[in-house]
């Protein structure tokens, strides 16, 4: 059996995105603890970086303004 049956046999999530350009298919764990989710976070932004590089109209590669720059922290107690 392959990796790919695999992990498309298993419950985990399975998103499909259609571009012009053809289908982006993302598997992931049907659960994922708060540091996994933001390690998946930063993946993405490194995907996203590298894949502006590829392309023949990089809108955003080099602008720091579209990237997350991590959770916003909220202090909630009272001074």
């Amino acid at each position: 059996m392959s990796l790919v049956s695999m992990v498309t046999a298993s419950n985990d999530g399975h998103e499909v995105f259609t571009l012009d350009e053809g289908r982006v298919t993302i598997t992931f764990p049907a659960k994922l603890s708060g540091a996994s989710l933001e390690d998946l976070r930063q993946y993405l932004d490194i995907f996203y970086r590298k894949a502006c590089r590829l392309t023949d109209d990089p809108i955003d590669a080099v602008d720091p303004k579209r990237f997350d720059k991590g959770p916003k922290v909220i202090n909630t107690a009272a001074e």
